[in-house]
């Protein structure tokens, strides 16, 4: 009988390349401090020789690397590009996601330095060699805010995830599942007797979301009766000037809105003597717990988008995988609804 060919290995690999199995290993995953073209090589060398990883040696190799991961050694770093430093300081939903990554990433056993891009002198290409220098292998953007700009940068070296749709470049994100939780809400609301909804929102926070609440709501009033059907209103910029008409022409009987925020929408409202929840309800898809208004609608779950885009981080460093990937992951979170003193439950009336 025949022997069997001896299976492959990492130094099989290297003694054909003339390099160390260590460089070979790093190579086949595409480790920074090899180059691009090394890795190449070896990796058509390993799928020509017919190489393949033992699964129990490559989940011992991946524990090792994460055991040496969660001593506190590495130091990931989060960019922002908003005109001021740590934007968390005055943005709520910034705050949630920055306090909540600051947590997860010492869990696995990071520290999260700010590096600002918009600082006097800093430039893209400055801030990579300040990176690099600083052994900064992992990078978290936090959003964006301009959603309609790339930032021009070279994630070649980095694992890199972001937060929410603002940042346009394709990397790994996670999100809240607006399109969801459009469905959540008027689900809700329907539940609750209301038959007319509305959505306001700006142009800037519809396309933030990319387009997926407006595409929820209109795809849930698709299968509604005609006369329960009502045109969105979005404008650059939404005022009472441009709240009223639409309002008065339509008579939703409930508003759902976020940009602009719902106390001011009830505010609209009540200058057209229209009663909060009495007359016509108002649902918020982002609730602001800073605010005293004890609004229905959506709580978005910040601290859970801030875990999972860490991990996408962290996995990466892990694997070894660096650079725009070839094809993104989107890690979708869902909020959940909260009833609050906008919305009032009532019987549909006789003409709905």
């Amino acid at each position: 009988m025949k022997p069997s060919p001896e299976r492959p290995t990492l130094k099989t690999i290297a003694r054909r390349l003339g390099l160390s199995s260590a460089a070979v290993s790093l190579a086949l995953r595409n480790h920074p401090s090899i180059p691009p073209a090394t890795c190449l090589r070896v990796q058509r060398t390993a799928a020509r020789l017919g190489y393949q990883r033992d699964p129990e040696i490559a989940k011992l190799m991946s524990y090792l690397r994460h055991s040496r991961t969660t001593r506190g050694r590495g130091t990931l770093g989060i960019i922002t590009q908003f005109p001021q430093p740590s934007p968390w300081r005055t943005i709520p939903h910034l705050e949630l996601l920055y306090t909540a990554a600051v947590d997860r990433a010492r869990l696995q056993g990071y520290a999260l330095d700010e590096y600002w891009l918009a600082e006097p002198g800093m430039t893209p290409t400055r801030l990579r060699e300040v990176l690099l220098a600083r052994g900064i292998e992992g990078l978290l953007l936090l959003g964006a805010p301009r959603w309609t700009e790339r930032l021009e940068f070279d994630f070649t070296p980095f694992a890199c995830a972001a937060t929410g749709y603002s940042v346009r470049n394709e990397l790994h994100r996670a999100c809240q599942h607006q399109y969801q939780e459009m469905f959540l809400a008027l689900q809700q609301l329907e539940a609750l007797g209301y038959r007319r909804p509305g959505l306001s929102l700006t142009v800037d926070a519809d396309a933030r979301t990319m387009h997926h609440w407006s595409a929820a709501f209109l795809s849930f009033q698709s299968r509604r009766p005609a006369f329960h059907r009502l045109p969105l209103l979005l404008a650059p910029r939404l005022s009472a000037e441009v709240f009223a008409p639409w309002f008065l022409r339509h008579r939703p009987d409930v508003v759902i809105s976020q940009s602009p925020p719902v106390p001011t929408v009830v505010g609209w409202l009540r200058e057209l003597g229209v009663a909060v929840p009495r007359d016509c309800g108002v649902a918020d898809l982002d609730i602001d717990p800073h605010n005293d208004l004890d609004c229905s609608g959506i709580q978005q779950n910040y601290r859970e988008v801030a875990i999972a885009a860490v991990d996408l981080v962290v996995e990466q460093i892990q694997r070894g995988e660096h650079g725009v990937p070839d094809h993104p992951r989107v890690v979708l979170i869902r909020g959940k609804w909260v009833d609050g003193a906008t919305t009032r439950a009532h019987a549909p009336s006789s003409r709905s």
